[in-house]
């Protein structure tokens, strides 16, 4: 909340670059999100050659969380697909890539920003092997942030539907009607 009380006027050009070029960056949310699942296919093979099988600390936290409540539901909708991509955008892409980018160039800035991006995802658990698909992610984050001019709703966007997939074969999992 911070960052988009500072910085306002950026976030106010950003929605207005995004609505007066909707249809391309609608193009670059949903080209976003096969990217992120082939860089997701990369990750898991990488992690399936060095003997890894299951998943992060930090999914099954997530999977946890879910029941058959709908309160609870709707709260994890929130806080998955709308705060959580709202959140890490400004935080991995507004202030670190930003931050980077211009001391380091955009590559340098790409590959730091998904690399924390990544870590913190499992720093917690110390399962750090598995920071390899969320590093994947985070790099995949930046290159659309960078590919779209740094527009920060192109990335959110791309967030929020991963996130939102996930969401869902959560409920599903909740009711029985999809098992992996």
């Amino acid at each position: 909340i911070l960052f988009l009380i500072v910085d306002k006027e950026a976030f106010a050009y950003d929605w207005k670059r995004f609505k007066a070029n909707f249809k391309n960056h609608i193009g670059q949310v949903f080209s976003g999100i096969v990217m992120v699942y082939l860089a997701l296919i990369i990750a898991n093979i990488i992690l399936q050659s060095l003997g890894v099988t299951g998943t992060s600390e930090n999914e099954m936290v997530i999977q946890g969380l879910f029941s058959d409540d709908p309160i609870q539901l709707v709260l994890l909708f929130l806080l998955l697909c709308v705060f959580t991509p709202i959140t890490e955008e400004i935080i991995f892409r507004k202030v670190l890539y930003n931050y980077v980018a211009p001391r380091t160039g955009d590559t340098i800035a790409i590959i730091i920003s998904g690399a924390v991006f990544g870590l913190m995802h499992v720093i917690t658990y110390g399962d750090f092997i598995q920071a390899i698909p969320y590093v994947f992610m985070g790099m995949i984050f930046g290159y659309i942030y960078f590919r779209s001019r740094r527009n920060i709703y192109v990335t959110i966007g791309v967030h929020f539907l991963n996130n939102l997939i996930s969401y869902l074969i959560y409920v599903l999992m909740v009711f029985g009607i999809y098992t992996f």
